[in-house]
């Protein structure tokens, strides 16, 4: 476990970080954080939508072993949440960097979230896979966190085994951070649990469902017939 120590010259001030796969509710919860006052949440939807995919250099470097936590506060610089792909692929090295944050592991029954998957994601990279690279949005062609979550370069994406990656990742995550720390959670449970775990009073309004399968699905067509 990592010890406590002073923070960190501009240290970026992370209170919640979602170690989720995305498909797992984790649009919903950015929204729910927004509600509870911890916003701004960085979301692989504020690289794509920012443009801001030298943000992968940074990623991709700290699966290297090769960026520091100065890295990550540069790139989540005025974030007070953080969740979803690429993030969610870095338990360890979020943990290590933001030892005194709170923890969000969102879940979902695992053949559900399989099909939300190779509806979305899975079909989606399929289809980058298959356009001409030089037409490629440079912010999508850097996703390279299927391969670390799913197989290695080569693999058939389809193929991929979900299931073992999905449960694998989330003992992982269960292992790793503190009991007192993590919260396992599935979005469908609305308020009670999470606002508890935040130390927020439950507002009044309805818990927000935000980027279904449908959503996802016409927002990335999109975006890829534009380019």
């Amino acid at each position: 476990m990592p010890s406590e120590s002073a923070i960190r010259p501009n240290q970026a001030p992370i209170e919640v970080i979602g170690l989720g796969h995305g498909r797992t509710g984790t649009m919903s919860l950015g929204a729910a954080l927004e509600i509870l006052g911890f916003a701004p949440w960085y979301h692989m939807i504020t690289i794509l939508n920012g443009k801001r995919a030298g943000d992968y250099e940074v990623w991709n470097a700290l699966g290297e072993g090769t960026a520091k936590p100065e890295d990550l506060d540069r790139i989540l610089a005025g974030q007070k949440s953080v969740l979803d792909y690429p993030a969610s692929l870095y338990p360890k090295e979020l943990y290590e960097a933001y030892p005194n944050a709170k923890f969000v592991l969102t879940v979902r029954d695992v053949e559900k979230w399989i099909a939300s998957m190779k509806a979305t994601l899975v079909a989606v990279n399929d289809s980058i896979e298959a356009m001409d690279a030089s037409k490629v949005p440079r912010e999508m062609a850097a996703t390279h966190y299927w391969w670390k979550t799913y197989g290695p370069v080569g693999t058939k994406r389809g193929s991929a085994d979900l299931h073992t990656a999905f449960n694998r990742h989330n003992d992982y995550v269960k292992a790793l951070i503190p009991a007192e720390q993590l919260l396992v959670y599935e979005v469908g449970e609305g308020w009670e649990r999470l606002c508890k775990f935040l130390s927020v009073p439950v507002p009044d309004v309805p818990f927000p469902h935000v980027n279904d399968k449908e959503e996802f699905q016409q927002k990335l067509a999109s975006r890829i017939e534009l380019h």
